[in-house]
């Protein structure tokens, strides 16, 4: 349904470029259409539908793209469409190794990437390196800075929602780091931060793993282990926008501290950090954590065998839990856990529809991430272009 015209505002300017932002909004999801469809659909009145639809057509963000049937015999209606190459956004995954950058069309499209290794250091070097890959992409696709409607970004830990600060992300030794501030300051355009989960659970959903289902949870390792929750295309980010944490929920019995300082949270005995130390701790076998994953489904040892049996199983009662909490139609496993192959993955499974609730566990559907290392700056172009059109509607 469309949002509700600015009709009963008394600001005309304002009015404006809400009714602006709704009809503009209503072509990207309904086009094409005719102005006579988008008069219906938003509930404005024809002139005033016209006269916005004149300025769109000046500043290039819709195109008319021929004439569509008659329904009385009468003249043929001239269609309208939204033009994807006139609005640009980037999104930006920062990893604890890499940060990659991308450009991408109106709806999504990709024009451009880039990737460079995660400076050592302070948070602001990080940012810094961010800003020049983002300015990089702007200058060689030639794209106006006035085009460029928003930065989304996707960091790995707690992240507020509103503010653009994140809390904590041990990989990056980061602290209360002003994300979206600082970048918004340097770049000069909107930014939006959210959690890798929540970038991820959004191009899943649209891309890859989820894009049949009405609700997704991803399970995600990357550099540490969260989840997050998409339901009717939306994301629940909690309070503070820091929901689906799972890495840090303590562990009965569990002793072993943790990145985040505290003791017996899942991350540190199933993340890349946690399986690395308990893979040499049964061998004698040092292994280096960014690639534990892949390193030991590669290892025919025997105690790696049961090891990676035995973190599969914690796994998929931590991943019950999310079931059983928001019983999605699909929850997706994603990241570093994929690498580890059947040998984790298949215990996880198992694990997590056993332990779930009756009905919950019989109807879930569990999958793994159809789109790699690809999906978390794929789901902050989505994260950009969500937010700037809900800003122009607001």
């Amino acid at each position: 349904m469309a949002a509700r015209p600015a009709s009963m505002r008394t600001n005309p300017g304002v009015m404006r470029e809400l009714n602006r932002g709704l009809l503009l909004d209503i072509a990207k999801r309904e086009g094409p259409l005719s102005r006579a469809d988008l008069a219906k659909s938003s509930q404005l009145a024809k002139p005033t539908v016209s006269a916005i639809v004149e300025g769109l057509l000046e500043d290039g963000l819709l195109r008319e793209i021929g004439t569509g049937p008659t329904s009385g015999g009468g003249r043929h209606p001239i269609l309208l469409e939204f033009n994807p190459r006139s609005q640009f956004v980037v999104g930006v995954h920062v990893g604890a190794r890499a940060i990659t950058a991308v450009l991408a069309d109106g709806v999504g499209e990709e024009i451009g990437r880039t990737r460079l290794d995660t400076p050592a250091g302070s948070p602001h070097a990080v940012l810094t390196a961010v800003t020049e890959a983002a300015d990089a992409l702007i200058r060689r696709a030639r794209v106006a800075r006035k085009r460029v409607v928003g930065l989304g970004i996707g960091i790995p830990g707690q992240v507020e929602t509103r503010s653009g600060v994140c809390y904590a992300a041990p990989q990056l030794g980061w602290q209360d780091v002003a994300v979206a501030d600082e970048l918004r300051d340097t770049l000069k355009l909107p930014v939006f931060v959210r959690n890798v989960a929540q970038c991820v659970v959004l191009a899943e959903h649209r891309h890859g793993a989820a894009t049949d289902a009405d609700s997704a949870v991803v399970f995600l390792e990357d550099q540490g282990i969260a989840a997050a929750l998409l339901t009717d295309g939306t994301l629940f980010h909690g309070t503070q926008g820091i929901a689906g944490d799972v890495g840090h929920i303590r562990l009965h019995g569990v002793t072993t501290e943790c990145s985040c300082g505290g003791r017996g949270c899942l991350e540190a005995i199933a993340s890349g950090a946690g399986l690395a130390r308990r893979a040499a701790e049964a061998t004698g076998t040092e292994y280096p954590a960014d690639d534990v994953f892949a390193g030991l489904a590669d290892d025919d040892d025997p105690g790696i065998t049961e090891l990676l049996a035995k973190v599969g199983q914690e796994l998929g009662i931590a991943a019950s839990w999310l079931l059983n909490l928001y019983n999605p139609d699909v929850l997706v496993v994603a990241g570093g856990f994929l690498d580890a192959g059947e040998a984790l993955l298949a215990p996880l499974r198992e694990t997590a529809l056993e332990c779930a609730s009756g009905q919950v566990g019989a109807t879930v559907r569990v999958r793994t991430g159809a789109l790699g290392a690809d999906a978390p700056a794929l789901g902050a172009v989505l994260v950009a272009l969500n937010e700037a059109e809900r800003t122009s509607r607001a």
